[in-house]
């Protein structure tokens, strides 16, 4: 499938663990414009992408949304007000995305996935929060839930890497 990319986002990666995740980087800007294409966002946004371990996920999730216990990704938004100019363009803070690696291989092995699918799952998932997904009720999760597996339908190299 050929994406229109018309989408020149910038996606910035930080590895806090320490692992071999970097090279990702190119298909985790793949699908970040596949999403923002699918969901017809027509500005240029940029996106933090934290890779962490679960103590740093445990207090970032105490700090911002009172929970003292370990999650596998966390996505905190930024308003539109966030602006930065790259050569005439607005680009748009979309918000930061936190994946604990240490839960990416636990719940890899759980769920006899790939460590990659894993890791691409729980992504999707915190992206899908910063563009207003949510499933604290039972009709959003659904909804949610449906987005995501459209995604990975639509985008089989991620269960098939």
């Amino acid at each position: 499938m050929k994406i229109n990319n018309k989408y020149n986002n910038i996606v910035n990666l930080n590895n806090f663990y320490n692992c071999k995740v970097n090279k990702y980087f190119s298909k985790i800007k793949k699908i970040t414009d596949f999403i923002l294409n699918e969901e017809k966002k027509n500005d240029y946004y940029i996106i933090e992408v934290n890779f962490v371990n679960n103590k740093i996920i445990k207090k970032i999730n105490n700090d911002y949304r009172k929970k003292n216990k370990v999650t596998d990704v966390i996505s905190l938004s930024f308003s539109k007000d966030g602006v930065l100019i790259v050569n005439n363009k607005k680009y748009f803070f979309l918000g930061e995305i936190y994946i604990s690696i240490d839960k990416v291989k636990q719940q890899a092995k759980k769920y006899k996935n790939t460590f990659f699918y894993e890791l691409f799952f729980l992504y999707i998932h915190g992206l899908l929060h910063l563009l207003g997904f949510d499933h604290i009720k039972k009709d959003d999760d659904i909804i949610m839930t449906k987005k995501l597996e459209e995604i990975l339908k639509k985008n089989k190299w991620i269960k098939n890497s």
